[in-house]
């Protein structure tokens, strides 16, 4: 046997006891770049034959994370530019089959020749800037394809789009004529697509993929009401005179000013609100709480009883952020966030779906990419079929 490739044997059984140090961990990044297939899956055959004598039992949490993401670190020189951008992810696994997952997920982001990629014809893009605005004459408005400025007048309230995928409505700006009513506007993004909008009273909203907010181009009266649909986080302007109001599928959100996110997908059985800043009171016909920092509430879209946990914000955020995070979150709730954003239909085989999942993506990453990261823990395969991916155990 190679005395080098008795070494990353070596390295192994010291990674499998916990006494690898930060020498044996360079060492093995360095090997993973040059390794031959053969000698990658005799590497891991051993490390599997020592795991087999170790009995594991606890799962991973997000947090635990840390400790992987400082090996992974260690190989900093010479990674590639998908395994930079992309954390493991794991699936419901003890400290030594995440190890697995890292060196499956590393030899194949070093040799990227011999790893395999998902079945697929052609790969899918991330989802991006894209909406649609509609204004109240029923004019419609392709914000992804409009030129920066001004892009109509409702009122007295001017309409810009700027940079970075975000319209604002200017209520100082000389609008032609003051309205006769209220002049309702829908900002709606597609599958595959994002957008912020600023309202007239300085309230910022970003919409995540397959969302809307309706809305008026100009707040009067007692109150500031808006609906919604999909995912929407709010930093609404503080007025106390003025309340803001959410209506999303039913329940009511009322605010003074504070931060929150709303999601209210018609095809999910549960609407959520996340609170990171301030106090926000929820309404329906069956029952009405108060929610403080820190806490999300659930409300079933049959029965409308409600419940309220801790929220883990850094998962419930982080779409607004650029990543998918999960934690121990079922296949079927994760594939459903991909689809929407990577405009896919699944395909699932029921065996799969209740598998747990922990890590965090990137959202900018192509689709081929995420799915390399899924199945470094064994338990799925995908396959692309145009528009379609097959999600199969593996």
């Amino acid at each position: 046997m190679d005395i080098e490739f008795e070494r990353i044997l070596g390295i192994l059984s010291r990674f499998a006891s916990g006494d690898a140090s930060d020498e044996d961990k360079k060492v093995f990044g360095i090997w993973l770049k040059t390794a031959d297939t053969g000698d990658y899956k005799k590497a891991l055959d051993y490390y599997q034959s020592l795991l087999n004598e170790v009995v594991v039992t606890e799962p991973y949490s997000l947090d635990s994370l840390a400790e992987i993401e400082k090996r992974i670190d260690q190989y900093e020189e010479g990674r590639s530019t998908r395994l930079k951008r992309l954390r493991l992810p794991v699936l419901k696994a003890a400290a030594a089959v995440i190890l697995i997952a890292l060196i499956t997920l590393l030899y194949k982001s070093f040799n990227p020749s011999e790893g395999r990629r998902p079945d697929h014809v052609a790969d899918i893009t991330p989802g991006g800037n894209k909406a649609v605005l509609r204004l109240s004459d029923g004019s419609v408005i392709a914000l992804d394809s409009a030129g920066k400025g001004i892009l109509a007048h409702q009122g007295s309230t001017s309409i810009l789009k700027s940079g970075g995928g975000q319209v604002t409505y200017d209520p100082r700006s000389s609008g032609t004529h003051q309205p006769s009513g209220v002049m309702y506007n829908v900002l709606s993004t597609p599958r595959g697509g994002q957008y912020r909008l600023l309202l007239p009273d300085g309230t910022k909203v970003w919409l995540n993929a397959a969302s809307l907010i309706r809305f008026p181009a100009a707040f009067t009266g007692k109150e500031r009401k808006v609906s919604i649909s999909g995912e929407v986080y709010f930093e609404v302007a503080r007025n106390r005179k003025m309340p803001f109001l959410v209506e999303a599928g039913g329940v009511l959100v009322r605010v003074l000013g504070t931060h929150f996110n709303i999601k209210a997908y018609p095809d999910e059985e549960i609407i959520q609100t996340s609170l990171t800043e301030g106090l926000v009171k929820l309404q329906s016909n069956a029952a009405s709480v108060e929610l403080k920092p820190g806490y999300k509430a659930l409300i079933p879209v049959k029965g409308r009883e409600f419940s309220v946990t801790p929220a883990d914000l850094k998962v419930d955020l982080a779409w607004k952020d650029g990543v998918f995070r999960f934690d121990n979150a079922d296949m079927k709730d994760v594939l459903r966030d991909i689809s929407r954003w990577y405009d896919v239909e699944i395909i699932m085989d029921e065996r799969v779906s209740s598998h747990a999942f922990v890590g965090e993506i990137d959202r900018h990453s192509n689709l081929s990419e995420v799915l390399l990261i899924l199945e470094a823990g064994g338990e799925v395969k995908f396959d692309i079929q145009g528009k379609k991916l097959i999600v199969k155990p593996a």
